[in-house]
């Protein structure tokens, strides 16, 4: 009765039963349908909504400059909420994405920093090229292989994101591109982390902990988790130590500015290193998967960007990071794949510290998030918002406004690898686009299917099987 109707969160509206128990939000997390309940709980309920009994969700641009930005004279720091960021109970040292000390996070990004400065990206540059050119060259005997002729560009894009940052992470790739098939460690640690949706439960509802311990299949899935998460802790920090073992490699990756500055223990740099390969690799291909997607369901958008890509440069080979990043459509390609299909799809937890969001007093102690997926298609900012538009980025003289997106957060805490992710993203794009026609193949082709709606969120997204087909130019 207390939450319900004298809690200082009573006044805001939502779901009963988000007013009175963890239950909604946590049913978001089991069932892998969080971004389009958020979304329509915010279209029933308006721009505020109560999704906890401590917790808001904001739907405005202004909430999420208020949230997530830097702090000001006028304005305090909303710290990162322990509810999100302190779910694993392997004893694992915070990395960079799960320090929730702004000081120390401050600490810890200007050293991993060298590793994602603009000349340490143009060092880095001839691997992506290496690694997305086998890829391309390997995709004749992919298809011979495949008994409909077609690839999973779901596996592919993360077979090719997960060699280039295992490359950059441990001075080797997992030679998934080379052999055509998914390296057992990954599928490790992507297992880990869809389970981690589970010790996000736990932690959102204690109570749950003896429950769990009745229930063998979900007490199962716990220890599965666990044990999953140990041995990736386990095998990176043996791979770390051969990285550092080698000294320097001749530029700066993940690892060589931390190494320069001697601060990180093995173990602080080993859980930098398994944080960058699940942020850095499986985000991308996301945003790969998801851009492959709406061109191949979009065939105007598909064919301009085509005349872009092989019109703009004399030849394959020119397609530089600095090329591919002046080509107009291919970029409006990626922000509208961003707007509507964002590798993060949820607006990560925060706690007010006693401040105005959207020039509403929250609180101190209070959760809030801004949902990105609702931010991304209001129709009040985007018009016609489930339409893939690419044009409406080009900004030219008769266009629309741009939409507000924030895929990579912003302020302090924004993604610290956004320029390799931009890189990673228009090389591979612009090549494929250069060298292949491609189609939908199978039998989503025919189904009439959308395939974003049969994708999950479990932390991180869960994707069906993306089948192309692709003829050489």
């Amino acid at each position: 009765i207390y939450r319900l109707y004298f809690h200082p969160l009573a006044k805001y509206p939502g779901p009963r039963l988000a007013a009175i128990s963890e239950l909604w939000y946590a049913k978001l997390y089991l069932d892998g349908l969080y971004p389009w309940t958020l979304h329509d709980a915010h279209v029933k309920y308006g721009p505020v909504i109560r999704i906890a009994p401590d917790e808001l969700s904001f739907s405005s641009p202004q909430a999420v400059k208020d949230i997530y930005g830097p702090p000001s004279k006028t304005h305090k720091l909303f710290l990162k909420n322990i509810k999100f960021y302190d779910t694993i109970d392997n004893n694992v040292p915070p990395s960079l994405v799960f320090e929730t000390d702004p000081e120390a996070h401050a600490k810890r990004r200007a050293i991993l920093l060298p590793g994602f400065r603009t000349q340490s990206l143009r060092d880095q540059e001839f691997l992506i090229h290496e690694h997305t050119d086998m890829m391309l060259d390997n995709f004749g005997a992919w298809m011979k292989k495949s008994p409909d002729g077609s690839i999973d560009m779901e596996q592919a894009f993360g077979w090719l994101t997960f060699d280039i940052i295992a490359h950059l992470t441990f001075g080797e790739s997992f030679g998934a591109v080379r052999d055509g098939r998914a390296n057992s460690w990954v599928s490790l640690f992507l297992d880990a982390t869809h389970g981690s949706v589970l010790l996000a439960l736990r932690h959102r509802l204690p109570i749950i902990k003896p429950l769990i311990k009745m229930m063998p299949w979900l007490s199962s899935a716990v220890r599965t988790t666990l044990r999953n998460m140990a041995k990736h802790q386990t095998r990176t920090l043996d791979k770390v130590r051969k990285r550092v073992a080698m000294g320097d490699v001749g530029f700066d990756d993940f690892v060589q500015g931390a190494v320069n500055d001697g601060s990180l223990t093995e173990p602080e740099l080993a859980s930098e290193m398994m944080t960058m390969l699940i942020a850095g690799a499986e985000t991308s291909a996301t945003l790969l998967a998801g851009a492959t997607w709406f061109l191949a369901t979009h065939k105007h958008a598909l064919g301009r960007l085509q005349h872009e890509v092989r019109t703009s440069v004399s030849s394959y080979d020119h397609l530089t990071g600095d090329a591919v990043a002046r080509m107009p459509y291919l970029n409006a390609v990626l922000e509208e794949s961003l707007r509507l299909f964002p590798p993060i799809a949820g607006g990560p937890l925060r706690v007010s510290p006693g401040e105005f969001v959207d020039g509403i007093y929250i609180p101190a102690g209070v959760g809030v998030s801004a949902h990105i997926w609702y931010v991304h298609r209001d129709p009040d900012l985007v018009p016609r918002p489930d339409s893939f538009e690419p044009e409406r980025w080009l900004g030219d003289e008769n266009s629309e406004e741009k939409p507000f997106t924030f895929p990579f957060l912003m302020g302090p805490r924004a993604c610290i690898g956004i320029n390799l992710a931009y890189l990673e993203m228009r090389v591979a794009l612009a090549k494929m686009v250069y060298r292949y026609d491609f189609e939908l193949d199978g039998e989503l082709a025919q189904s009439g299917r959308d395939w974003v709606k049969e994708c999950r969120v479990l932390t991180l997204w869960k994707k069906p099987p993306l089948k192309i087909k692709f003829r050489p130019v």
